[in-house]
């Protein structure tokens, strides 16, 4: 599955690093590209191992804000 997630509270390059490393330690995730400029990050990832709240609750213990890309 595929999905683009708005995040916000993302501002500089190394709240972007962290996400992007966060996510690609976890087995489920095949895929992540953090766009800082657009405020998303694409996620390609197992559902049968992870839901999108599991990732979208990633991020939020983060201190992010995320919002599906309707």
């Amino acid at each position: 599955m595929s999905e683009i997630l708005i995040v916000y509270g993302m501002e500089c390059s190394e709240c972007a690093d962290k996400i992007s490393e966060v996510l690609s330690r976890k087995s489920a995730v095949k895929y992540v590209e953090v766009s800082l400029e657009n405020k998303t990050v694409k996620v390609d990832y197992s559902e049968d191992d992870m839901s999108l709240m599991a990732i979208e609750n990633i991020i939020d213990e983060m201190g992010f804000e995320v919002y599906w890309n309707l």
